[in-house]
């Protein structure tokens, strides 16, 4: 297995390929982006039109769903550019599409044993994050979606916006990760990446990279509460501490 995976979420979408529990009314387009074999985890898009259902039928893993671009709402509640919702495995949940919608469907294929079966979301202007207060120790400014504390499953999403030239050193992480750049320019190596790069990371996995010339927004998923360590020095970095100390617990509506 590919310790670490670079993939195009911009590669264009086919009606016949599935997502498992979806249907869709009219088929819309639907992309595989990562499925890497042995990573726990896999990133799609879907392309959604104007007024397509998408209907969430018990999946069999936990799936959080971001919006990218455009609008879905679900239980007459609109999500946004930059709201997400958690379908977990059993739970079921009708989305129709407000506008021309661009999602991130991230999946989680080993549950953590959680019962599961619920549906919960938050819309963007609640999710909490530290823009224009951060602390001058800290990387960049970040935002919480989900925090890994749903007492039915274990999912975590975050998001983080670096400056022009920031450095992330060499570091590892205590689970697999999905990284997707939603804007702006990932420097990986001698690679420079723009905007729509999904990058796939497996837990113990050592990497760094750098903000290119106009900075970079980047979502991360991960399925459990992470634990960062530096690659020198094996400090520690309990991610759910750090992240909620910043920004405060993502309050999550249920469907």
């Amino acid at each position: 297995m590919a310790k670490i995976t670079v993939a195009d979420f911009n590669q264009q979408g086919s009606t016949t390929a599935r997502i498992d529990g979806l249907s869709a009314e009219p088929p819309v387009p639907v992309s595989t982006v990562i499925e890497t074999g042995g990573l726990s985890l896999r990133l799609h898009q879907i392309a959604s039109p104007p007024g397509a259902r998408l209907c969430w039928s018990p999946p069999v893993a936990d799936l959080c769903i971001y919006v990218v671009s455009g609008a879905v709402e679900l239980d007459g509640n609109r999500l946004g550019a930059g709201g997400c919702a958690v379908v977990e495995h059993g739970g079921k949940v009708t989305m129709t599409a407000a506008d021309e919608a661009r999602l991130a469907v991230f999946e989680n294929m080993a549950p953590s044993g959680k019962a599961g079966g619920t549906v919960h979301f938050i819309p963007a202007e609640r999710v909490p994050d530290n823009r224009g207060k951060v602390p001058d120790t800290d990387l960049a400014a970040s935002a919480l979606m989900a925090d890994a504390s749903c007492d039915s499953c274990d999912l975590w999403l975050h998001a983080n916006w670096f400056p022009e030239g920031m450095t992330v050193g060499l570091h590892y992480h205590s689970e697999d990760e999905i990284i997707l750049v939603t804007r702006g320019e990932i420097i990986l190596g001698n690679r420079k990446l723009g905007a729509g790069t999904a990058v796939s990371v497996a837990k113990n996995a050592t990497y760094t990279f750098t903000a290119g010339a106009s900075g970079m927004d980047m979502i991360n998923f991960r399925a459990g509460s992470p634990v960062a360590i530096q690659a020198k020095t094996k400090h520690q970095i309990d991610e759910a501490g750090f992240f909620l100390s910043r920004c405060g617990h993502p309050e999550h509506s249920y469907v």
